[in-house]
């Protein structure tokens, strides 16, 4: 989606636009809008609101290799191998049934 790619391509303001935009259409966004705030918060140096976003993200949807991966990401950033590495497996064992938002 757009959004995802402003971000891939470094322009997070006008991603946080994009993503605030669909929230104001839909103020109960989905597990991957979420995935997008953590993914903004976490490129901008914010690992508190990227946190609380990729958890929220998989407290809506737990299978997600995506929301999984950013947790980890997220865990090594604050250097914590052993939460990184579950995270990691989680990834791992739910890419491989198919599940996810993508």
């Amino acid at each position: 989606n757009y959004g995802h790619l402003l971000i891939d391509l470094g322009r997070i303001e006008e991603a946080r636009r994009t993503f605030a935009h669909a929230e104001s259409i839909d103020p109960d966004p989905p597990a991957s809008a979420r995935l997008a705030e953590g993914r903004i918060r976490f490129r901008q140096r914010d690992p508190a609101g990227a946190r609380r976003a990729v958890e929220e993200a998989l407290r809506l949807e737990p299978r997600s290799p995506d929301g999984w991966i950013l947790l980890a990401d997220l865990e090594l950033s604050e250097e914590r191998w052993a939460k990184a590495g579950w995270a990691l497996d989680q990834a791992l064992i739910w890419g491989a049934s198919g599940a996810g938002v993508g």
